[in-house]
């Protein structure tokens, strides 16, 4: 189907021109930057299409990514049909036009192509960083400090209600019994980065104290994980928070604009966009400390924005700085190390840098080094404090 027969029936057949100003194919979806002559009027637009068929031809219908990709696209369209409107109150979205999927030929119930249709944001007003810097790490952490509060529960109704994920985040898909098998693959690609990234044992990386940490997380991560899968949802995540999802403004105007809203969903508070994106979107020269004063900022910002509404006393520093480890041990332990780290190499990297929306510690070395470094930090907190937790319970 061409892209004016795609849109025709949107603008109720007085569409009379459509010109494809750019064209990026993705890896499940298409976006277009188009130029529309409606009733003599022009205006530009973002399209952005994903297809069932499309999708299908490269897997099987069965495939548990296949049907989670649909699930996505299902619920970015409900996100600009029913909550774009409560969540652009206090955070920049992409103005919704249309958001709709046509029919499938085989009456499919998923449909064939899911489209959304949104206002135009031009580079000359907005800028789109790889990495941020950390006053435009502060900006994206402000507008995802004012999503979370304004979503909170207390403040508004079920954050996640109207979308298909319950559970937000692009990582957080329900493994079942295998999250123990996926968890337990960390240690093996943890000694393989050690072996291909001469520069980490510099980092203390390879030390025994180092393996024995990594080999605790491997044990623990499921256990982790399924805490803040129990967890009550308190607010709505963005659910893939990254340098690339985020407009920046070049003209002073406040807050950030969020894109991609894809994983949008529930979450039992908003530290896993936070971890997510001082994970994997920080320039490489950031270090642990920076990295906990913008941890800090978005604290801050947080206390303020739920203080505003009333709700402030409703959720503690305490309770964001355990938040925020245990999102970062669980991102860590089920996705980073069994997933996204196997089988990189200065190769990969050097491919990666090349690609827009990939992870720093994807890219850099020294982003990989900060994320284990981290991380091992983090286990070490969580670890003292389990064993306490242990031992008051023994006595």
């Amino acid at each position: 189907m061409s892209i004016h027969a795609l849109l025709s029936p949107v603008f109720g057949g007085q569409l009379s021109a459509c010109e494809i100003l750019l064209h990026r194919s993705l890896d499940q979806s298409d976006a277009y930057i188009l130029e529309l002559t409606e009733a003599g009027r022009g205006v530009i637009v973002f399209l952005k299409t994903s297809q069932v068929r499309r999708l299908a031809a490269r897997g099987g219908g069965n495939d548990e990514s296949w049907a989670r990709a649909v699930c996505s696209w299902i619920n970015e369209r409900r996100f600009y049909s029913h909550a774009a409107a409560l969540v652009s109150r206090c955070v920049r979205v992409p103005s919704p036009i249309r958001a709709w999927c046509t029919a499938s030929s085989d009456g499919d119930a998923l449909g064939d192509e899911h489209c959304v249709l949104l206002e135009y944001l031009s580079p000359a007003d907005f800028t789109a960083p790889d990495v941020l810097t950390p006053p435009e790490a502060r900006l994206v952490l402000r507008s995802l400090a004012a999503l979370h509060a304004e979503t909170w529960v207390g403040a508004t109704g079920h954050p996640a209600a109207g979308l298909c994920l319950e559970r937000g985040c692009w990582w957080k898909a329900d493994r079942g019994n295998s999250i123990e098998l996926t968890c337990q693959q960390g240690p093996a690609v943890w000694r393989d980065l050690l072996q291909t990234f001469s520069s980490l044992a510099q980092h203390g990386l390879g030390s025994p104290a180092a393996l024995d940490a990594i080999n605790w997380l491997a044990c623990t991560g499921a256990d982790i994980t399924r805490e803040l899968s129990q967890a009550p949802t308190r607010c709505m995540l963005h659910g893939d928070a990254k340098a690339a999802n985020a407009l920046l403004p070049l003209h002073g105007a406040a807050g950030a604009v969020l894109l991609d809203w894809q994983w949008c969903g529930g979450g039992a508070s908003g530290a896993a966009d936070v971890a997510y994106l001082l994970a994997g979107s920080l320039q490489p020269v950031a270090g642990a400390q920076l990295l906990r004063e913008l941890r800090g900022d978005y604290w801050r910002a947080l206390e303020g924005e739920l203080s505003a509404r009333g709700i402030g006393a409703m959720y503690t520093e305490q309770a964001f700085l355990r938040d925020f480890r245990l999102e970062w041990l669980g991102f860590v332990s089920t996705t980073v190390l069994p997933s996204l780290l196997r089988g990189l190499t200065p190769a990969v990297m050097a491919v990666n840098m090349g690609r827009h929306g990939w992870l720093s510690f994807e890219r850099c070395e020294a982003s990989l080094a900060l994320l284990l470094q981290v991380t091992l930090s983090m286990v070490e907190e969580e670890r003292q404090e389990r064993e306490g937790t242990a031992r008051g319970m023994s006595l």
